[in-house]
């Protein structure tokens, strides 16, 4: 779970960039959380970064609310905020490792309506 850290993930954003361009900047383009590790990336490293584009998340300055917070009170109640799901460690493994092709199956099939 440490290696998911944002400066780890900027780290890795800066690798792609470092191996596909030799130092040369970038456009880096993230959607979703990506979007967030976009903007980092390119807050931290302008040197290498010369545009950036966020999809589906407007960028969002370091504040002190927790986001995983924010999502929990923004959801209608009873319901659960997607990322929640991915939190717990172990629990997304648990449902979708036995018969991933299903589960991708299911997924793509509740979200098609």
């Amino acid at each position: 779970l440490d290696e998911y850290g944002m400066l780890h993930l900027v780290s890795d954003v800066v690798g792609v960039i470092t191996a596909l361009g030799g130092g040369t900047p970038a456009v880096v383009i993230g959607h979703d959380w990506g979007a967030t590790i976009a903007a980092q990336t390119a807050l931290l490293r302008p040197d290498l970064v010369r545009a950036v584009g966020l999809l589906s998340v407007p960028y969002t300055p370091r504040n002190e609310h927790v986001p995983t917070e924010v999502f929990t009170a923004l959801a209608p109640k009873g319901a659960e905020f997607y990322i929640s799901y991915f939190q717990e460690p172990g629990r997304a493994e648990a449902e979708i490792e036995p018969d991933v092709r299903e589960w991708l199956r299911g997924f793509y099939a509740a979200l098609s309506a």
